[in-house]
């Protein structure tokens, strides 16, 4: 069995399916509305309803599909831990250290000039 496209997976997994020849118009979204939904559609951020209008347009259009495999994509490698490093002792402290010092002022209020 070939790789299945990951969209293209959820797509069937979530969405009820939908005949483009005959969707309402207000289902018919053009490239802009759907790719200024696309990250949180690929992020699973939207209701059912954006899902749906979002889903269908992407089903039918080759660009949008691409651009949502891209973020996708994307999201997988930013969530891959090889992306991510340990803190240098130093920094850490160094950080910690500024924390404590805010939170000691904050506490304790400003000094009264």
């Amino acid at each position: 069995m070939p790789d299945e496209n990951p969209l293209t997976a959820f797509n069937d997994a979530v969405l009820p399916h939908v005949d483009l020849k005959t969707a309402p118009e207000n289902c018919l979204w053009t490239c802009r509305e759907t790719k200024n939904l696309l990250n949180a559609y690929v992020d699973g951020e939207l209701d059912s309803a954006g899902s749906l209008v979002v889903g269908t347009h992407v089903r039918g259009c080759a660009s949008c599909l691409a651009d949502g495999e891209n973020l996708h994509g994307l999201a997988a490698a930013i969530e891959n831990a090889s992306l991510r490093f340990k803190v240098p002792a130093r920094l850490n402290r160094n950080v910690r250290a500024a924390i404590r010092a805010a939170n000691a002022t904050w506490s304790t209020g400003p000094d009264p000039a």
